[in-house]
């Protein structure tokens, strides 16, 4: 797991390095957005924290089909997540950064806007990713967890410098985003390996 987390902040550095050169208010406005959908990030957080301790004890008591059950009702949960997350996105967000700012300016909040309304789209993916990462850890299955994070930094960083260069500012905004989509991919893939095993 901690391997896992500095190959994450391996990417996070990478992008950053590439928003820097879009000046001090895409660099501010990125910087706030982090900060919101990093709330959001703890809601999805807990419920995966919450399913490895679940997965951990039934795994521990051979009742693998309350494992399944409970992958099924948790996504459940990060679908309920997501649709209130987009609605408060969507409708809130000027209001919600003007928070994180000692005085108004219009283009910092557009920015910061337009990267919510961007990473709001793949919040469920996040929360699947977060949901199989920790069931999969929860069975003592470490290697696919791992492979996911080496997907995401890859993603992530190739994702900050290529879409950068072709889209400017919006292309920064769809690196973390489809970070989470791969990471999911690689996932849900190998909790149905498992899955069908057992």
């Amino acid at each position: 797991m901690g391997i896992q987390i500095s190959i994450l902040s391996i990417g996070k550095i990478i992008l950053q390095f590439v928003l820097n050169n879009f000046g001090v208010e895409a660099v501010s406005a990125f910087t706030i957005g982090m900060r919101i959908d990093q709330i959001f990030f703890q809601i999805y957080l807990a419920l995966g924290i919450t399913m490895a301790n679940y997965t951990a004890q039934n795994y521990g008591a051979n009742k693998i089909s309350r494992i399944k059950e409970g992958a099924e009702i948790s996504m459940k949960i990060v679908s309920i997540i997501t649709i209130f997350s987009i609605l408060i996105l969507g409708f809130f967000s000027q209001q919600i950064i003007s928070i994180f700012m000692d005085a108004p300016n219009q283009k910092i909040i557009e920015l910061a806007s337009q990267y919510l309304h961007i990473i709001m789209i793949f919040l469920f993916f996040l929360g699947t990713l977060l949901v199989y990462r920790n069931i999969l850890q929860g069975i003592g299955v470490v290697g696919i967890p791992l492979l996911s994070g080496v997907v995401e930094l890859i993603v992530r960083g190739a994702s900050a410098i290529i879409l950068a260069f072709c889209f400017d500012y919006t292309g920064i905004c769809f690196a973390t985003p489809l970070a989470w989509l791969s990471g999911a991919i690689v996932l849900f893939a190998g909790y149905r390996k498992i899955y069908i095993r057992t």
